[in-house]
């Protein structure tokens, strides 16, 4: 039990879901030393849930999958957050699911019948300002191309005759990215004569058919200026 006491999430109960500012309270940090346990997975479920529903569906049942749920601990902390009332399902096998799994999708891969392969499995961020802006949702369909930048977030220029601007991007959506990409840097050096502080600076991500991800920058007062875009070193 004290080994696997740091993945169960013990301070964490249902009431915390419905808190849509829950997340906005804790330094990144600080949530990520806390987001490594079975419970935020939950709330990143049921708060998309609930933004696409308007409200925290109610749970029938839970079912469990992988090598983590043979572990009695994993199940009885499961059962104490839904309460008794919500039955604990584990599937045959739970050790077996991601390859069975992975199996199952090259079957279909190879035989034309996943409809699913063009579809984003997770969605991308942009940290600004410190704190996560949601860029390309989840399950978002490529190639697409969009701007990135929300009202409130844009990349201003803070000084003048800074040579680059780096665009911190993650893999996942907010409250809880789960990696980060490979920064972009957008390269001003070039053009710095011709800047003022204060400019912004319009970016638009592209995810192009292979999945590659390409962006694209330039000055929002003259969109003729238009920087380089490369990977932050």
């Amino acid at each position: 039990m004290e080994i696997v006491a740091p993945l169960l999430g013990l301070g964490l109960q249902p009431s915390n879901i419905d808190q849509p500012d829950i997340h906005a309270k804790l330094a990144y940090q600080e949530e990520m030393k806390k987001s490594d346990n079975v419970i935020y997975p939950i709330y990143d479920a049921m708060l998309k849930a609930k933004k696409k529903l308007g409200t925290i569906p109610h749970i029938d049942a839970v079912i469990i999958s992988g090598g983590l749920s043979k572990l009695p601990a994993i199940r009885h902390r499961l059962q104490e957050f839904f309460g008794q009332s919500v039955p604990i399902i584990e599937v045959p096998s739970p050790d077996l699911s991601v390859a069975k799994g992975a199996s199952l999708h090259h079957y279909n891969l190879v035989n034309g019948l996943d409809r699913s392969s063009n579809l984003l499995p997770e969605g991308i961020s942009l940290e600004a300002h410190g704190i996560f802006v949601p860029l390309i949702p989840a399950n978002t369909q490529y190639p697409t191309s969009r701007p990135i930048i929300p009202q409130g977030f844009e990349l201003v220029i803070p000084e003048t005759g800074i040579p680059y601007i780096d665009v911190p991007l993650w893999r996942g959506e907010p409250p809880r990215p789960t990696a980060k990409l490979i920064d972009r840097r957008i390269n001003l050096h070039e053009k710095t004569d011709y800047l003022q502080k204060g400019d912004i600076v319009d970016i638009q991500v592209t995810i192009d058919g292979n999945r590659h991800l390409h962006l694209e920058a330039w000055l929002r007062r003259n969109p003729r200026v238009r920087f380089e875009v490369t990977t932050a070193m």
